[in-house]
C-alpha cells in the first residue's frame, strides 16, 4: 500500500516544459489580472476550481499569459518590461476563426520563466530539474518499498517452513 501511495504521488507530479523547448519573448506587460477561465482542480477526492493568473500585453492582445509554476510566485506592478519564457509563440498565427468571432476568447499561453533585467526571477531549468529530481524520488522508493515487502515475505515465509519442518503435525 505505502508504494503504491509512492508511486501515485509520482504519477500525481506534472513535470513542466522541457527548458529547451519554451520559447523566449521580450514584452511589456501591461495588466496583470485573473485569467479569463478557471481550472479543475483535484486534490483526493474533492474537487475545487481556481482562476489563475495571467499577464496582458497590448501587443498580443489575443493572448492570456498565464503564470505557472515557480514563475507564480512572483507580483508585478504593471506597465513592466519582461522576459519570458512561454510554451507557445504569440506571434505564431494564434487567433483562428473561433477565437477570431469571439471577443472573449483568449488563447492560453504557459509563462514558465521570468527575467529581468538580465536577473533570473523564476529559472525554468532549475524548476524542471527539481521537479524531474523530486518525481525519480519518489518512484524510486516505490520500488524500495516493493523490495522491502519482498525481503519481508522471504523472511515469513522462511520462518514458516522453519517451524513446519520442526513441527510435522501442523
Amino acid at each position: 500500500y505505502a508504494s503504491w501511495l509512492s508511486f501515485d504521488a509520482a504519477d500525481g507530479l506534472i513535470l513542466p516544459p522541457d527548458p529547451a523547448s519554451l520559447h523566449s519573448v521580450t514584452m511589456q506587460v501591461d495588466k496583470v489580472a485573473e485569467c479569463p477561465y478557471s481550472d479543475r482542480i483535484r486534490v483526493g477526492s474533492q474537487t475545487s476550481w481556481r482562476s489563475p493568473r495571467c499577464l496582458y500585453s497590448n501587443a498580443y492582445p489575443d493572448a492570456a499569459l498565464e503564470v505557472r509554476g515557480a514563475a507564480a510566485r512572483y507580483t508585478f506592478e504593471p506597465p513592466i518590461r519582461l522576459d519570458l519564457l512561454i510554451d507557445r509563440d504569440p506571434a505564431a498565427n494564434l487567433a483562428n476563426e473561433y477565437h477570431g468571432k469571439m471577443a472573449s476568447v483568449f488563447t492560453r499561453i504557459g509563462v514558465y520563466g521570468l527575467r529581468q533585467d538580465g536577473t533570473w526571477l523564476a529559472d525554468p531549468t532549475a524548476q524542471y530539474q527539481s521537479v524531474l529530481a523530486n518525481k525519480q524520488g519518489k518512484k524510486r522508493n516505490g520500488w524500495l518499498l516493493i523490495l522491502a515487502a519482498f525481503g519481508a515475505l522471504a523472511y515469513a515465509y522462511r520462518q514458516a517452513r522453519k517451524v513446519f519442518k520442526d513441527n510435522p503435525y501442523l
